[in-house]
């Protein structure tokens, strides 16, 4: 089974375009905003920069990033990568014997989505660094619940 939200991370990236455009222009027609609302400039100010803080507050909690997932009988196989900062992504491969235990975790009013894996290796049981999925869709996530079930049950 495969789980893959790159239309997601496509649609984020043009409502984050989309989102900078209209702060663009705000930002470009300022005085003539001003005169056709007839509000306070300090007023206004506060407000333009409240949404821009606002904007890149949800986009900082949510952490977003693409994420791949293919399950089959035998391993896992995870591809990540973060879309907005610098740190690389990362490939995890587990196979069915080192397979211990997956966790979700919701933080941030759930708009932090995150997968944690465990694994037995040499009799410990290691964690992986958790794997943003905020841009999966609820029934993406289902599908990954169901699928990793089945991967540990069986």
């Amino acid at each position: 089974m495969e789980i893959n939200n790159l239309s997601n991370v496509k649609r984020f990236h043009i409502f984050a375009g989309v989102f900078l455009l209209v702060m663009a222009l705000v930002g470009l027609y300022w005085r003539e905003i001003h005169e056709l609302l007839g509000r306070p400039t300090f007023a206004m100010r506060m407000g333009f920069s409240g949404t821009i803080l606002l904007g890149m507050g949800v986009i900082l909690l949510m952490k977003p990033a693409y994420f791949y997932c293919e399950i089959t009988e035998r391993k896992i196989l995870i591809k990540y990568y973060k879309v907005f900062w610098y740190e690389n992504g990362g490939f995890i491969e587990v196979s069915k014997n080192e397979f211990k235990k997956y966790e979700l975790l919701y933080y941030n009013y759930g708009l932090t989505k995150e997968l944690l894996l465990s694994i037995r290796q040499n009799s410990q049981i290691i964690d992986y660094k958790p794997i943003s999925i905020s841009l999966l869709r609820k029934s993406d996530i289902q599908k990954l619940i169901g699928a990793l079930e089945n991967f540990s049950n069986s």
